[in-house]
């Protein structure tokens, strides 16, 4: 026994669905494409009777995120993505750690440029996490994206600013290497 669920935009075009086998079932955010009212389809399988209760969120979280200074993102409603604005130039290198993770389970981090194409991205499965440099290709504000996977909880994500850190050296000669930034 299951039920389908599927939301059409006003025009009556698909949107999105979910088939639901059991007690519970979540579907993560979507993006409604345009402004209006939609419908939500309830199909059970079958012959199968009964009731359900369905619940939907309107789901949004922004905010900054600024280079070198440690930002705690709490996601309280399972659904919600959180998206931070970082400010960077072309060229610039990029590095992210996560420190305090509590979201269980897998947390996707992705950075995408100011037009939306993907930059990099890296997955969190415990309290910590980083993200080894990425240079980024244009001027402008990117998007950084926590995608809890329909969990909740808090971390706390930090940009580092990688500098160049290049020299040169000869056989046989001892050289120093200081690495200040992770």
């Amino acid at each position: 026994p299951g039920v389908e669920l599927t939301i059409t935009d006003p025009d009556g075009d698909f949107v999105d669905n979910l088939f639901v086998f059991g007690a519970s079932g979540f579907s993560d955010v979507m993006t409604l494409p345009v402004t209006g009212t939609y419908t939500l389809t309830i199909d059970p399988t079958g012959q199968n009777v009964g009731s359900l209760t369905v619940l939907v969120d309107e789901v949004s979280d922004t905010g900054d995120l600024e280079f070198g200074s440690p930002t705690l993102v709490t996601i309280d409603t399972p659904g919600e993505n959180a998206v931070r604005s970082l400010v960077a130039t072309a060229d610039q290198r990029l590095a992210l750690s996560v420190s305090g993770n509590t979201i269980p389970d897998e947390v996707e981090i992705v950075v995408t440029d100011p037009n939306g194409d993907f930059v990099g991205d890296f997955s969190v499965f415990g309290s910590t996490g980083f993200r080894d440099v990425m240079t980024l290709p244009l001027d402008g504000t990117y998007a950084v994206t926590v995608n809890p996977f329909g969990n909740t909880g808090s971390l706390t994500l930090t940009a580092h600013a990688v500098p160049e850190n290049t020299g040169t050296t000869s056989i046989g000669e001892p050289t120093t290497v200081t690495i200040g930034t992770p």
